[in-house]
């Protein structure tokens, strides 16, 4: 009876478990299609309490945790630009204007 009774929870917290990484992969990808970014970049930093993610500070206020490849190719001035349900980010910088495809890691100019 109390075997029953174990096996029932492990069972169900495993599905719990594995509802919520489903639910969490679901909202996460919506997050990047749906962000809206109109501003120009104020600073760039590596954020040591979340495992040293390159972030980008923007004028804002708003903080946006970014890839490496990315990170690296930002520079302070740099406005973006990213429209709601786009999955492409738009660099305008004095010189250029190039965009991120938040899709993959590819970067187009």
């Amino acid at each position: 009876m109390i075997k029953v009774k174990i096996n029932d929870i492990v069972v169900g917290s495993i599905l719990l478990f594995f509802l919520g990484g489903i639910y969490y992969l679901a909202n996460d990808s919506t997050k990047s299609t749906n962000a809206i970014i109109n501003s120009r970049v104020k600073g760039l930093y590596r954020d040591r309490s979340n495992h040293g993610q390159g972030t980008i500070l923007m004028s804002d206020g708003k903080k946006i945790p970014i890839r490496d490849d990315f990170y690296y190719k930002i520079k302070i001035g740099d406005s973006l630009v990213k429209e709601k349900g786009k999955l492409t980010l738009k660099v305008i910088r004095k010189d250029s204007i190039f965009n991120f495809n938040l899709d993959n890691d590819n970067a187009t100019q």
